[in-house]
């Protein structure tokens, strides 16, 4: 799965979309359940999922923000997103914390960029209603300039 992102530009700072999320290959039994991709790279599932080890096929979302040197810069996730599936399955993208909490003050001036990475985790249910397929969507993250 892969989430294509949205952003708002503020004033100077420029945002890069560096890497889509990923929550990688897995198998849901009849339950159901959770998997979660943290910002830093580690990934776990709860109830009913078995997460299947491909190279590694999983990411956390990461940003690339161009701003000058001390800017104070605010990260805002949007709502909890639904994600439709290839075979019409559907689950729902809830973002988390970023590794620069919720604000951050601009450590490189550009072309340099300042990563943000943003975890996140996705719910999902039976068999019935979240079959086996391919799932993308957009999420939204604000980064708001100060």
């Amino acid at each position: 799965m892969f989430c294509f992102c949205s952003f708002r530009l503020s004033g100077q700072i420029q945002v890069y979309n560096e890497q889509p999320l990923s929550f990688g290959s897995f198998i849901v039994k009849d339950a159901g359940g959770t998997v979660h991709v943290s910002y830093s790279a580690e990934r776990t599932a709860t109830g009913d999922i078995i997460l299947i080890n491909q190279s590694e096929n999983f990411s956390p979302l990461v940003y690339g923000i161009e701003a000058p040197i001390g800017t104070l810069i605010h990260i805002q996730n949007g709502p909890d997103m639904k994600m439709y599936g290839d075979n019409g399955g559907e689950l729902t993208v809830s973002l988390g914390a970023s590794d620069k909490g919720t604000s951050f003050v601009s450590t490189v001036a550009p072309p340099d960029r300042n990563l943000v990475y943003i975890e996140a985790t996705i719910s999902v249910n039976s068999r019935n209603i979240t079959p086996p397929g391919n799932y993308a969507g957009s999420v939204s993250v604000t980064f708001i300039q100060e």
